[in-house]
């Protein structure tokens, strides 16, 4: 071996390929000191060509890694190479680069190595060597992410089918909601035709539901006859005259059809309308006012609605003294006809349930109205409503005191009920068919039935 020989030579004949045992084989030195002598001569490198830097490193956390470099690479391509990067297995999702200077003493050095001792000098030159330094880093993620354990797999439950099939057993009681009809005519005084205001398809439509659901009780929220001819409010055509009779007759039929279908209590509360004839009788023949029969003075009066109508003698209860009359469905839940009205549309059930204390269903309007609210006292919360379901008669402006842009609309409810618990089902109606529970029960014209039954020309 030569008396001196540098870490630079030793270091080349690594860098062609030369193992270090071949080295040490070459120059009478164990593997050891050759490994030795060529390290530290690595680290006395000066850094002209690109090197991997102060730190090098590729640190992988599952399916996600972060390549990282400080020193002199300088691109993100230089960092691919130095961390020896399989672009097929990884994909970069963002990477930076940074840039700073560095200075450090200007020097010459001399240095030999023999037998692992440094021998040389070191020359300081007087200056300072600025160097730039560079920061490049990249995070990464697997293209085909690999599996993280434990893996998770997919559920496979077994479920046994339930039945969906509805059981009807009634454990709440059903009250069907019969709003205005407005039970009157007009008469052409030509042909002498009678045309009603009341609409026999949608009085048929709720007939048709209330035999299929059977309710325990069925109210009637007032203006059963719309009595035209006997109001001084309006100018009393001609057209109303003889029409009494006639709506008195079909009125009691329809409801007498009604009383047939349920075994229950039927409710007619009185209505504004149906306040007519006594409000006549007392403004222009007092005398007649209360009058009966001398021998049924137990009876109601002969011009009472009960009287005329036939309620009493079909089983059905009258309640008097609108605008206060009212009936319970249970003990939350009341019908009256009704005396607010608003202008705009929900307004009157808003002024209606802001002063109730309980559910209120009522009549009156016309319209299909809806608004609640939550009352909470020492007991809790609870929520009321108040309902209007519409009415039953035409709504096309021929009902007297209307006109074609009303704002009215036709429907009737069914109110599932307990003693203390309520559910209002809107059912609504068009063109005389009414639309309840997803069925549609279309309306038909009953007067060919109704003149049979009664042996009157309608």
């Amino acid at each position: 071996m030569p008396k001196q020989i540098t870490g630079e030579e030793l270091y080349r004949l690594n860098k062609t390929g030369q193992s270090y045992a071949s080295i040490a084989g070459q120059y009478g030195l164990t593997r050891g000191k050759v490994a030795g002598i060529i390290d530290r001569h690595k680290k006395t490198l000066s850094q002209t060509d690109i090197p991997l830097g102060r730190k090098t490193e590729f640190v992988r956390s599952g399916n996600e890694a972060v390549a990282e470099s400080v020193g002199r690479i300088k691109t993100l391509d230089q960092l691919i190479e130095a961390c020896a990067i399989d672009l097929t297995s990884w994909k970069i999702d963002r990477y930076t680069v940074n840039k700073w200077e560095v200075g450090r003493k200007a020097s010459t050095k001399d240095l030999t190595y023999e037998d692992g001792i440094i021998n040389g000098s070191v020359f300081d030159n007087g200056g300072i060597n600025v160097e730039p330094l560079y920061q490049v880093k990249a995070w990464l993620s697997k293209i085909n992410p690999e599996p993280i354990k434990p893996v998770l797999k997919p559920i496979n439950i077994s479920v046994k089918s339930i039945s969906t099939k509805q059981k009807h057993d009634r454990s709440l009681s059903a009250a069907l909601i019969v709003p205005d009809t407005q039970f009157g005519f007009s008469r052409d005084i030509y042909s002498g035709k009678l045309t009603p205001f009341h609409d026999r398809f949608a009085i048929n439509s709720v007939l048709k539901i209330a035999e299929k659901y059977n309710p325990e009780t069925i109210v009637f929220l007032g203006d059963i006859v719309d009595w035209s001819g006997w109001s001084d409010k309006f100018i009393r055509l001609p057209e109303f005259y003889f029409t009494s009779q006639p709506a008195l007759i079909e009125a009691s039929w329809v409801m007498a059809q009604f009383r047939a279908l349920t075994a229950g209590r039927v409710v007619v509360l009185e209505g504004n309308h149906d306040l007519r004839p006594e409000k006549m009788l007392i403004n222009h023949l007092v005398d007649a006012y209360g009058l009966k029969a001398a021998d049924q003075l137990d009876c109601t009066p002969v011009m009472s609605i009960d009287n005329l109508l036939g309620l009493s003698r079909m089983g059905i209860e009258y309640i008097r003294g609108y605008p206060d009359g009212e009936t319970w469905i249970n003990n939350n839940t009341k019908c009256i006809h009704g005396e607010k009205v608003r202008g705009q549309p929900g307004q009157t059930a808003v002024a209606v349930v802001r002063d109730a204390n309980e559910t209120v269903i009522f009549g009156h309007i016309h319209k299909y109205e809806l608004a609640s609210k939550t009352i909470r006292d020492r007991n809790g919360a609870r929520s009321i409503t108040a309902y209007s379901p519409g009415c039953l008669c035409h709504i096309d402006g021929r009902v007297p005191g209307s006109n074609k842009s009303n704002n009215w609309q036709q429907g009737a409810a069914i109110v599932w009920y307990s003693s203390d618990e309520s559910q209002i089902q809107h059912i609504d109606i068009k063109n005389g068919d009414a639309f309840y529970n997803g069925t549609i029960f279309k309306g038909i014209d009953y007067t060919d039935q109704l003149c049979k039954d009664t042996g009157w020309s309608f």
